[in-house]
């Protein structure tokens, strides 16, 4: 199944995206966690090891990502069981936590 993603904030620096606004992504399986999973996964590959922390230590959507499919804000503590379907435009918002 295809989505379309993008990367906004400090996500959008990094090397997967190449520049690009906007990636289309044929996602491993139905819901969000899949989708985070296998594309932070890709990051991580080509980032050098570099580890990007979109889950908090209780595995919810970490506080500094904002997250909305197809415009619609992602902030329920089941967020990342939510079904995402094919052509879904996914939007990811990262701010630097510290």
């Amino acid at each position: 199944m295809k989505v379309r993603v993008r990367l906004l904030g400090i996500l959008e620096l990094l090397p997967l995206f190449e520049g690009k606004k906007d990636i289309q992504v044929d996602v491993e399986g139905t819901i969000l966690k899949d989708l985070l999973h296998q594309l932070f996964r890709n990051i991580n590959e080509t980032s050098k090891g570099t580890v990007f922390n979109i889950l908090d230590g209780h595995g919810d959507i970490s506080p500094n990502l904002s997250i909305t499919i197809n415009g619609r804000a992602v902030s329920d503590s089941d967020s990342l069981n939510q079904e995402i379907g094919e052509g879904d435009y996914i939007q990811l918002f990262a701010t630097s936590g510290g």
